[in-house]
């Protein structure tokens, strides 16, 4: 390990730590690393002499009450910032995106509807068509068939609706679990 991986390793342990009795403490090392080595020892018995990153980073959380985890991470930043931003992002992004996804939706939902009641409606009156059933039994065919095509649109809109309504869902929430 070389002196910057020590000080890494030490900031590390260090970062429940506010931000300037971390840059004391490690102004402090630093000290100790340079008049080490202007008395002659390496980096290595300095090292040795510190102990490892954790148990000196211990030693200065103790008078906090704090001890170092075997895989502490950076502290994370308050959440309220976070909550504040999922607030303001869906009130004025968020909600107005999904208000006008359902509406689309249902829209396609809708047409499927209308469509197939159309379909419905021209072949039981293909009786009165007279001269032109032949050209009602065509339009009812078609719009069968747009039934059946606008009902797949349907299947996969309102799928697709759901599982990015629940991406979005679960986004927002981790966001305000973990913060940014």
């Amino acid at each position: 390990m070389r002196r910057i991986d020590y000080i890494n390793h030490l900031e590390l342990k260090l970062s429940s730590l506010p931000h300037s009795e971390v840059k004391t403490i490690l102004d402090d090392i630093n000290k100790k690393f340079d008049d080490g080595l202007a008395n002659g020892k390496t980096e290595d018995q300095i090292m040795t002499e510190l102990g490892e990153p954790k148990t000196l980073a211990n030693k200065y959380l103790k008078k906090g009450e704090a001890v170092v985890e075997e895989n502490a991470s950076p502290k994370k930043s308050s959440t309220a910032g976070a909550v504040i931003f999922v607030i303001l992002f869906n009130l004025l992004v968020g909600i107005p995106g999904w208000i006008a996804l359902l509406c689309f939706v249902l829209s396609i939902v809708g047409i499927n509807v209308l469509s197939a009641l159309g379909a419905v409606a021209v072949f039981t009156t293909a009786g009165f068509w007279g001269p032109f059933v032949g050209t009602g039994i065509l339009l009812g065919i078609t719009l069968s068939l747009a039934a059946v095509a606008i009902f797949a649109a349907t299947y996969f809109a309102v799928k697709y609706f759901c599982v990015f309504l629940g991406s979005y869902i679960g986004w927002n929430a981790k966001l305000v679990k973990e913060g940014f």
